[in-house]
């Protein structure tokens, strides 16, 4: 009789068989390529979240259509996170048409100098000098803004507009820093007397890192500090 050897046993090896040998017989080897397309499906789906800001919804879909490619070979990889990221940038995308088409139908008319003669909608980014807005702003949930006539009831009168400058971002603080400066530093050229003789009060609306690369300006605005009637350019107030 001849001795029947015993079966060749695989040693078990964490990452598939050892180098020059076939997979074990029933598992073939895959590897673990599912955890960096699921973070990427994770990160699509909180831009597209947080997609108020175009750039955030550019990145989101790009995110997801990289995670869904990944996933044709059948394994999910995240691949419901990346459908629902598209959803939702489908559903900003559809608001930013609506929103601007509400925007272009409620235009204010202007005369031949750009003054406001008869009120409307524009963007927080259009405000032109001295427009008057009915409503201190809030750009961080507010896209558009109420303007009239100076001569109707309003808040507030832009002074002034200009850009902080091509580059990276160079932090919040620094941003309201020159903002506040700017704004400052214009004051007595629309008013006619100096910021800090003034009892009129300054307000401005400055970029935030997400919007920067969109659009670095700076808008000043002033106000008596409650809702009045008439323009304050040349005050002297």
């Amino acid at each position: 009789m001849t001795e029947q050897q015993p079966p060749q046993s695989y040693p078990q090896h964490p990452y598939g068989p050892p180098a020059g040998q076939q997979p074990y017989p029933g598992q073939p080897y895959r590897p673990n390529a599912g955890a960096p397309s699921k973070g990427l499906a994770i990160a699509a789906l909180v831009l597209a979240i947080l997609g108020f800001f175009v750039v955030t919804v550019i990145v989101a879909v790009v995110l997801a259509i990289v995670v869904l490619v990944q996933s044709r070979d059948g394994r999910p990889r995240g691949k419901g996170m990346a459908i629902s990221a598209l959803a939702i940038c489908a559903l900003w995308v559809v608001g930013f048409i609506v929103l601007a088409v509400a925007v272009v139908n409620s235009q204010p008319e202007r005369d031949s100098s750009g003054q406001v003669v008869d009120g409307g909608q524009v963007l927080v980014t259009g405000i032109r000098v001295g427009d008057c807005l009915t409503k201190q702003p809030d750009t961080s949930t507010q896209l558009t803004v109420e303007v009239t006539p100076c001569s109707k009831t309003h808040r507030q009168e832009a002074y002034a507009n200009f850009d902080l400058g091509d580059g990276d971002f160079p932090g919040q603080a620094e941003v309201d820093r020159l903002a506040e400066g700017g704004c400052f530093s214009r004051f007595e050229e629309y008013v006619g007397i100096p910021a800090d003789e003034s009892s009129l009060e300054v307000f401005y609306l400055r970029p935030l890192e997400e919007s920067w690369t969109a659009d670095p300006g700076v808008t000043c605005l002033v106000s008596e500090g409650k809702s009045g009637t008439g323009s304050l350019k040349n005050s002297k107030r």
